[in-house]
């Protein structure tokens, strides 16, 4: 079960790491992939 606190901690490393590293994508447990970027930083597989 997810509390509204895991999807704010997720949303909020979601943030970071795509204003950090724009370059990679970023797979999460809650709210799943976003910007992939070269594809290289993340897989669906």
């Amino acid at each position: 079960m997810a509390t509204e606190v895991d999807y704010a901690v997720e949303h909020a490393v979601r943030e970071f790491l795509t204003r950090e590293t724009p370059e990679i994508g970023f797979l999460g447990e809650k709210e799943g992939v976003s910007r992939t970027g070269d594809g290289l930083g993340c897989s669906t597989r």
